[in-house]
């Protein structure tokens, strides 16, 4: 898939939907001449529904009494199950519904005729076909046989293939009473195609095979073929005649005694060509183009792609039943081993499309629709599921053609914010810790102290600070003491928030932020411990020169005071912002190979690694699909595992699995099995990142501490069960500090008259937020918090 420097528009995003082969038949049905849906048969027959499957194979079967009794089985030659053990007996499974179940009688529709007459020559199932179609649409037909009775090949056919009764019952019911039938009246010596033109508005030849001598008694037949037939429309070179069956295949042999059929005759292209071509009658006399949206009729080759890795192959059941068919537990038990082909390779893959139940087809029409709604519409209900995708892309990685959700998804949000249709909270929280850690007192940029310059600049990534600031610390002096040229340090976020919520103007802010600071510190080559940091810079900023730490690490070597591992196991965790990075997938691999220990794959690893929930933004958005997706991961090896992301380490913890960052390993060494360390909170993790800041500007650059904000020194309180719903909320401590503030130094709160509390609300932006507290001798005490996006107005009496 292309990856478009400018913003795509809604159709383009639309046009993507055809990649999706999902929607694709399988092969039974792409290659079966009139499309039955065998899939959806064999899946009631394997449940032993019997009346269903013949519902499903009477749908598209004209005569299906008849046909599932003789039919060719195009379809069984493609069968995937023929890859994994043998290919399925459709033809008997057929037969199984009509022993079995049977079918219900077609009927036609009563209303009013239309004026047009069609003569129909031949009565065999091709002949019969277009009859019967044309009379579905209202046509007056005349059926002109050569011989005394219709079916005309199916009459050699074996009677304990097709019982005679059967046959004469079924064409009997579809034709007595509305079509009118001319016997014994040949082409030829009783009727000329120039008389037939004559009386009839339109002509179908569907005699079986004609012979030299009624070839030379009616030029006009000769003529019309001559040229040949259209294998789309079934038109001749003359106006208003058609013709298909054996007429247009050449074959003129007929099937063997038994009900077998040689390589010349097959009785469901018969009943299709019937149909095809009273299609192409009908439109004719309509007026009608005759090969418009036609793409898709008779058999066809198909997208769909079946992935058969892990399928055991199975022998097909051997017919013990009357007349050498299936009994029932037969039947069941062939329709059984039907693989029920699919793609849904992305949604094996992906928890979100799971969670969702839909596959990318489905999903690029709601969205579609979705960005196509103009605003104060309600039509825009698939904002939660465009904005719960990680844009991990593990679906495209797995897509036969490569169509990836995650690309969709983010242009969708670009496009809903420029049309300013995105609701601005769904983000809000990323965005504004984004903008604390790049504007905010973590937000530093320094050359190595007594440089004025910087050959190298480590940029550890806002999510590294703010989980393990003691392994950025170290990380960077071990970087000193082993780069010459000077190592420069900035501190801050790559972009990646705005960059995932679609915002295409604040990520170009911070980009350009960041080339500033770096053209301060003289183009300094720019070491990354982030794989998130990695991926943006090298899409958005890719003539910047930049490293992964795990390649300096792996080729400047380690720490000497590196603890060292005795051979435990640990299950590498790739990022997924580092998919297409195999340098950092190598890089890390190698440190732990040489830390002592082993490495073990998890089924989806490298290119195909799964996210963690933390990407695209989804843990801010749908929590309910974070989780999924952390459990989902973390169930796939009872190993420890070992993460380059500080974020995937902390999510797996939380969750309880025992996770390790490399720098853990580097700097802390590891217990395998032992109980895992619990991440940071959401306010541990904002000032955790302050911390760093001011620590290392105090104690590597000599500069004064900065002084702490008034609502920062404010005392609380807070009850675990009030901290859990803050965490869960997105509220940080200190939004709760600035609230008390506001409302202690304005005055501004609400007493709860004889609870001694207060209700205070504080607007610093979009969101409102809203504390119950309480003082508490020089501490407060905090009861509830909650936030929400109305703005509070003050009634003014007027």
């Amino acid at each position: 898939m292309r990856q478009p420097q400018e913003r795509m528009d809604p159709r383009e995003i639309q046009q993507l939907e055809e990649l999706c082969v999902q929607d694709d038949a399988p092969w039974c049905q792409a290659k079966c001449p009139l499309h039955v849906d065998v899939r959806g048969m064999l899946e009631a027959l394997a449940r032993g529904d019997f009346q269903a499957a013949a519902g499903i194979y009477g749908r598209r079967v004209l005569f299906p009494a008849i046909l599932s009794r003789v039919c060719d089985q195009p379809c069984r030659a493609v069968c995937k199950r023929n890859e994994a053990g043998e290919a399925l007996n459709i033809g008997l499974l057929e037969r199984s519904c009509a022993e079995y179940a049977g079918f219900a009688p077609a009927s036609v529709k009563d209303g009013p005729r239309r004026s047009e007459r069609v003569a129909v020559v031949g009565g065999g199932l091709s002949g019969l076909s277009a009859a019967v179609e044309l009379v579905k649409r209202r046509y007056e037909v005349t059926l002109l046989e050569a011989s005394d009775s219709l079916g005309g090949r199916l009459r050699s056919v074996a009677p304990d293939a097709l019982p005679v009764e059967v046959m004469d019952e079924e064409i009997g019911r579809a034709t007595e009473g509305v079509i009118e039938v001319h016997y014994g009246t040949r082409l030829g010596p009783d009727v000329s195609l120039a008389n037939l033109l004559e009386q009839y508005d339109a002509v179908y030849l569907g005699v079986g095979g004609l012979s030299t001598a009624a070839l030379d008694v009616d030029p006009e037949v000769h003529q019309a073929i001559a040229a040949g037939i259209d294998p789309v429309t079934f038109a001749t070179s003359l106006s208003g005649v058609f013709a298909g069956g054996d007429l247009r295949s050449g074959a003129e042999t007929v099937p063997q005694n038994g009900g077998g059929h040689d390589a010349g005759y097959s009785p469901v292209t018969s009943i299709s060509d019937g149909r095809r071509a009273a299609i192409s009658i009908d439109r004719f006399l309509r007026g009608e183009s005759l090969t418009s949206q036609r793409d898709g009729e008779g058999p066809h080759d198909t997208r769909l792609f079946t992935n058969l890795t892990g399928v055991q192959p199975r022998d097909a059941i051997s017919p013990t039943g009357p007349g050498g068919g299936y009994n029932k537990e037969e039947a069941v038990a062939e329709a059984g081993r039907c693989l029920q082909c699919q793609c849904l390779e992305c949604v094996k893959a992906c928890v979100y499309l799971e969670h969702f139940k839909e596959y990318p087809g489905r999903c690029i029409r709601k969205v579609t629709k979705n960005i196509t709604s103009l605003p104060g519409k309600s039509y825009r209900t698939e904002t939660p599921f465009i904005n719960a995708c990680s844009l991990c892309g593990l679906c495209g990685a797995v897509c036969p053609t490569d169509l990836d959700m995650g690309f969709v998804n983010r242009e969708a949000r670009k496009i809903m914010w420029s049309k300013r249709i995105m609701p601005p909270a769904i983000h809000h929280f990323a965005i504004a810790d984004m903008d604390a850690s790049n504007t905010g007192p973590e937000a530093i940029a320094r050359n190595q102290p007594g440089y004025n310059s910087s050959t190298y600049l480590f940029f550890p990534g806002c999510q590294l600070s703010a989980s393990a600031p003691g392994h950025v610390e170290r990380m960077y002096l071990h970087l000193t003491n082993r780069l010459r040229g000077g190592v420069g340090l900035m501190l801050g976020c790559c972009g990646a928030p705005a960059a995932w919520a679609g915002r295409d103007d604040l990520f170009q802010q911070v980009l350009e932020r960041f080339v500033h600071r770096w053209e301060e510190m003289s183009q300094p080559r720019i070491i990354l411990a982030c794989p998130t940091c990695s991926l943006m810079f090298k899409k958005s900023l890719p003539a910047l020169p930049t490293l992964s730490l795990w390649e300096v690490l792996d080729e400047e070597g380690l720490p000497d005071d590196t603890p060292r591992g005795r051979g435990e196991v640990l299950a590498v965790h790739d990022a997924c912002t580092a998919r297409g990075a195999p340098e950092i997938q190598d890089g890390v691999r190698n440190i732990v190979r040489e830390l002592g220990y082993q490495i073990e794959e998890l089924p989806y690893s490298r290119s195909m690694t799964k996210c963690c929930g933390y990407g695209g933004l989804m843990y801010v958005t749908d929590r309910a699909v974070t989780d999924k997706v952390i459990e989902s991961r973390i169930a796939e090896s009872p190993s420890d595992y070992l993460a380059y992301c500080s974020n995937c380490r902390d999510f797996f913890a939380e969750k309880g699995k025992t996770s390790h960052h490399i720098l853990d390993l580097i700097f802390e060494g590891c217990t395998v099995g032992a109980a895992p360390r619990s991440g940071p909170t959401l306010s541990q993790r904002r000032s955790n990142r302050r911390n760093l800041a001011a620590k290392l500007l105090v104690e590597l650059w000599g500069e004064p501490m900065p002084e702490p904000e008034a609502h920062s020194t404010l005392k609380l309180r807070i009850p675990p069960d009030v901290a859990n719903r803050m965490e869960r909320d997105f509220i940080l401590v200190e939004d709760v500090q600035r609230t008390i503030h506001h409302a202690e130094s304005t005055g501004n709160r609400l007493e709860i008259p004889g609870e001694g509390r207060f209700v205070a609300h504080y607007r610093p932006s979009l969101v409102t937020y809203w504390v119950e507290y309480a003082p508490w001798g020089d501490e407060y005490e905090v009861f509830n918090a909650y936030s929400h996006r109305m703005q509070i107005v003050k009634d003014t009496g007027q």
